[in-house]
């Protein structure tokens, strides 16, 4: 049955920083409970949705605090093999970080990929008819008014090739 107060409690537990399971073994339910009363009620699917945004961006600033922590440690240390193994240590740690951060809110914080040109080199659309077969050597038209020249015997499946 729901609980208003554990969930909140749960909430506040994940804003804190803890896993979902964490939070829950806190207020001593279970996960199950919990994703149950995100499931069924629309306001908590949107609170806990925010929640985990907010989480995500605090995770977010917390890398230069991993950061900061990491080069203290290494200007502490005077063996150059320990300095690497630290710098190591926190590649992981950082690495692990940003995985989690870009796959609880890939929009903000995923890879951008452009489709499309650049204003010195925009995309062209279009079609360009060729001949069923064009010799090696024949030019092939391009829509940008470039010519380019076939290396070898070009051939449509209409020709059987």
């Amino acid at each position: 049955m729901y609980d208003k107060d554990l969930y909140k409690r749960v909430i506040s537990g994940v804003l804190e920083g803890k896993t979902v399971k964490r939070a829950c073994e806190a207020v001593k339910i279970t996960t199950q409970t919990f994703y149950n009363w995100v499931r069924e009620r629309k306001v908590v699917q949107k609170e806990f949705g925010e929640a985990m945004l907010t989480r995500t961006d605090m995770d977010f600033d917390g890398m230069d605090e991993i950061v900061e922590e990491m080069m203290g440690l290494i200007m502490q240390e005077k063996n150059v093999y320990k300095c690497s193994a630290i710098v190591n240590a926190y590649k992981v740690k950082l690495e692990n970080k940003k995985w989690e951060i870009v796959h609880r809110n890939p929009r903000k914080y995923g890879d951008k990929v452009q489709i499309g040109g650049d204003p010195d080199n925009p995309v062209v659309l279009g079609t360009v008819t060729l001949p069923a077969k064009l010799p090696a050597g024949a030019p092939i038209p391009d829509q940008g008014g470039r010519v380019e020249v076939a290396e070898k015997s070009v051939v449509t499946k209409e020709d059987g090739a």
